[in-house]
């Protein structure tokens, strides 16, 4: 959101040909209006690698009034082409519980995100964290599940009573969202080799030195992502997927054969270790009470019970000792 922080960071980047030429890739949350404020160009040179954009809805009500306007200032649909296009991923987000989603248009909204194709994802049920403004309005609606502050709730259980849908409904359109985000787009590993492999093509047409010292950075990542995606067309059957599966291997080899081909058979070779991985992994999350998830704890602090930052006098601490910055390499 800050253009003129921006512009600085890129130019320290810019003048230093240490960092141009080794691979500093940044994962950057943001929102499609802050990143109408940047040319393709000025992404590129950040140093970017994925975006973390919220994509919330295709619905322009929940836009306009449930969203502060987060989506303004371009197409996203575009925008994610022209990422996609330069080799930076994507990781969407998607929020499943709007009250301006409804049974006539929730197939819709769920269609065009996956149609984006994000590299990455994260597809949620709408929440209210106590305290937000979402759970002051679902309070002064009489739509909270409790009033108390919301001990082990996660993704999977609901904070308030969605308007059009069931909490079960809503997990399901979760499940069947992110059924379809593969079954069209395989696993992210792929989409990864996809950009990049496509980056390196676009970025090195643009001619420029900086766009060639990006090229080489993203070109030495592509033969460790070569052999797992091209092991996905083993294990994903996705229609859509298989067809672009297919035309992307084609133009790798079409490229560099014999790489390509050396990559193919370690990848066969490789295959059974990684199905047995994978199945094991599979038995291990099925077995797990928790799944895949970690072992919290979570605690509520009263705000008496948090000391003070700075004391009662006003005056503030002086640090316990000074650490000095390496200045023998790069300071960023």
């Amino acid at each position: 959101a800050d253009r003129r922080g921006v512009m600085e960071f890129i130019g320290y980047l810019d003048a230093d040909r240490w960092l141009r030429r080794h691979p500093l890739l940044l994962t950057v949350f943001t929102s499609v209006r802050s990143l109408s404020h940047y040319s393709l160009s000025e992404l590129i040179r950040s140093r970017i690698g994925v975006l973390f954009i919220g994509v919330e809805s295709f619905q322009e009500e929940i836009l306009e009034n449930e969203t502060a306007r987060k989506r303004s200032g371009r197409e996203i649909a575009q925008l994610f082409r022209e990422l996609h296009s330069v080799g930076i991923h994507t990781l969407g987000s998607m929020i499943i519980g709007w009250d301006g989603q409804t049974p006539e248009n929730i197939e819709e909204d769920i269609g065009r995100f996956v149609a984006l194709n994000p590299t990455l994802y994260q597809v949620m049920p709408l929440q209210a964290p106590p305290g937000s403004p979402l759970w002051r309005r679902m309070k002064a609606e009489g739509r909270l599940l409790t009033n108390e502050l919301y001990e082990g709730v996660g993704v999977t259980r609901a904070t308030f009573r969605y308007k059009h849908f069931t909490h079960e409904e809503v997990m399901g359109f979760v499940d069947s969202t992110h059924r379809k985000l593969v079954r069209q787009g395989g696993p992210s590993v792929f989409k990864m080799f996809e950009n990049l492999f496509r980056g390196v093509k676009t970025l090195e047409r643009m001619g420029q030195e900086e766009y060639l010292d990006r090229a080489s950075i993203l070109r030495t990542m592509l033969a460790p992502l070569f052999l797992l995606a091209f092991m996905s067309g083993f294990f994903f059957s996705g229609r859509e997927f298989q067809r672009r599966w297919r035309r992307v291997m084609y133009e790798a080899l079409r490229d560099a054969p014999l790489r390509v081909v050396g990559g193919a058979l370690t990848s066969l070779f490789l295959l059974p270790f990684v199905l047995l991985y994978s199945l094991s992994g599979m038995i291990r999350h099925q077995l797990s009470p928790n799944g895949e998830q970690p072992k919290t704890s979570r605690r509520a602090y009263r705000e008496a019970d948090v000391p003070a930052v700075i004391p009662p006098s006003g005056q503030i601490p002086q640090p316990m000792r000074t650490l000095e910055p390496d200045v023998s390499g790069p300071v960023l």
